[in-house]
């Protein structure tokens, strides 16, 4: 909804529990991208990425970049304006130990600092909190995927992982007690708006709706909550027009993040691009690349994740390229004298 600045009174405008992401509808991002991380070739030094997979930007930690290194089983912390990483997990060599990773692919990040990483080789969640040597193993015997947290809810906040054999998602205590509780895809893979297909990696709102890039169906689709109890049919809020280049069109769909007012930003991995989509847009705009498969800084090469900082500006884990881009936001066009809030 949107108000007259000269309306944004207290009672208009509540104080936020979360920061306002400075997202307007009509903000762009610049054509070109800026290395921040990575970029000097596949490799394990602490200047290099070896195939970055899944993408977190920390409010708490100055925005600082937490890098999931698929191809070197490790995730690390790289700092605004660093030359190079530290490895917060992993980095011990490829395996199933507790201080190892085996091609890790997405984390999440709580307030504390606390990584919950997916390994899908070795069909876990370790859970490796802040400054730990080792991590501590809370799921198993899952081909996860995606991973996600939601909303803390009173004294609770919940793990959602996707299930990618069984296309399914699953909501954990973040303790990892308990064996789950499946809140979508009870129904099997396919192809109705009750089913899923090879889910990747997800976003949950604030009201706990799932937002799931499903990879082989070319789609993202919206699972919305009530009261922590889920649709049980999604509607389509990106793409599901069939695999293609064409604007409402979507190529292997990897991940999905979703601003304040509800926009959708999707990872087009096989068009090599960031595509957003407005509520209720039957086709998408380009964000980031989309200027063929490639090396430059207006190209990207299978593109993995993405993430915001506070200011909005675009992050892309630009897998084969082996870097982290950003793509700076430009708010000029945010200045028209209305503020839009997400309810």
């Amino acid at each position: 909804m949107c108000y007259p600045l000269s309306m944004t009174t207290s009672d208009v405008c509540p104080p936020r529990t979360i920061p306002y992401d400075g997202i307007c509808k009509t903000a762009t991002w610049a054509s070109v991208g800026k290395t921040i991380a990575g970029g000097n070739g596949p490799g394990s030094a602490l200047n290099q990425l070896n195939n970055p997979f899944g993408l977190f930007v920390d409010p708490n930690d100055g925005d600082a970049l937490v890098i999931v290194d698929n191809g070197n089983g490790r995730i690390v912390k790289w700092e605004q304006g660093a030359s190079s990483g530290q490895i917060i997990a992993g980095g011990n060599g490829v395996g199933n130990r507790s201080d190892q990773l085996a091609l890790p692919r997405y984390v999440a990040v709580d307030h504390e600092g606390t990584l919950f990483i997916t390994e899908y080789t070795n069909k876990r969640v370790n859970r490796w909190k802040r400054g730990a040597h080792s991590g501590e193993i809370i799921i198993s015997n899952i081909y996860v995927n995606g991973i996600a947290l939601g909303p803390i809810l009173g004294e609770n906040q919940y793990l959602f992982v996707g299930d990618w054999f069984e296309a399914r998602v699953l909501k954990f205590n973040k303790n990892g007690t308990g064996n789950g509780q499946v809140v979508i895809g009870i129904k099997g893979p396919g192809t109705s708006l009750e089913q899923l297909l090879t889910p990747y990696q997800m976003h949950v709102d604030q009201q706990q709706s799932i937002f799931l890039p499903e990879y082989l169906n070319n789609r993202v689709t919206k699972w919305i909550a009530n009261n922590s109890i889920w649709t049980t049919s999604a509607i389509i809020v990106a793409g599901g027009n069939g695999n293609g280049s064409e604007l409402n069109q979507l190529d292997g769909t990897l991940a999905v993040t979703v601003d304040q007012s509800g926009t959708v930003y999707v990872a087009d991995y096989g068009n090599h691009r960031i595509t957003r989509w407005l509520k209720g847009a039957q086709s998408g705009t380009i964000i980031a690349g989309g200027n063929g498969q490639g090396n430059l800084n207006t190209q990207l090469n299978h593109p993995y994740d993405l993430a915001f900082d506070r200011n909005g500006n675009l992050y892309v884990s630009d897998f084969s390229n082996h870097r982290i881009q950003m793509f700076a936001i430009d708010k000029s066009s945010c200045t028209s004298g209305e503020l839009c809030l997400s309810l």
